[in-house]
């Protein structure tokens, strides 16, 4: 059985000082935006030097694709006629997920924080802390991915959500709205439950279509 948060020993709320445990730790310095650009810059192009085929065949299949746009009319031109001849700007419409939507940004915003929680737990286990259980499964997580969702993956995420509603995703109007005339339609008086749960499962499919794209981008 999956471990389940309780109040006295919550995973996400639980702050970890790293510079009270290991003094001399020091924050990374974030780089520039230069530095970002310089390096994405370089990335992209040795990506596609060394591996060129690979490169157009993932591009073919991918939500996003990695690419720098030639800012010349003429060269612009050709350039999209070639993304169009390598199969890279689709045809036709199909459904796709839409980020925008509160479901959407909730399942992006549950992975971060439980990715978020991974990436810290992970540097505090190589500095010498021993995790407790509920930490122990998220530091041992493996790579996100739709074959690593349902068994693995999913119960964090339905837990990372459950801690940023303080366990009552219904109190969100904009949540609540989404749910509450399907709800409203199978129940004759509806309970805070009700709503909730029917919140928990819009939440799982939102999070499904997330990792399908994160998936499809990454080649996994």
């Amino acid at each position: 059985m999956k471990p389940k948060l309780d109040p006295s020993d919550n995973v996400f709320s639980q702050s970890f000082d790293i510079k009270k445990i290991f003094p001399n730790y020091k924050e990374p310095t974030p780089p520039t935006f230069d530095e970002l650009w310089d390096k994405a810059d370089r990335a992209v192009y040795e990506l596609h030097e060394t591996f060129p085929e690979q490169f157009w065949e993932r591009a073919a299949k991918s939500e996003r694709v990695p690419i720098f746009i030639p800012r010349k009319k003429e060269r612009f031109k050709r350039f999209m006629a070639m993304l169009e001849s390598t199969g890279v700007i689709l045809k036709g419409s199909g459904r796709t997920r839409q980020q925008d939507a509160p479901f959407s940004r909730e399942a992006k915003a549950a992975y971060e924080k439980v990715w978020g929680k991974r990436k810290k737990l992970r540097v505090m286990r190589v500095c010498g802390h021993k995790a407790n259980p509920s930490q122990a499964e998220i530091v041992d997580l493996p790579d996100f991915h739709t074959k690593t969702l349902g068994k693995l993956w999913m119960h964090w995420l339905v837990e990372a959500f459950m801690d940023t509603h303080n366990g009552k995703p219904e109190e969100s109007a904009e949540l609540e709205a989404k749910v509450k005339p399907r709800v409203d339609k199978s129940k004759t008086s509806p309970t805070e439950k009700d709503y909730r749960n029917e919140i928990k499962k819009d939440f799982r499919k939102a999070v499904k279509r997330f990792a399908k794209e994160k998936t499809d981008l990454m080649g996994n």
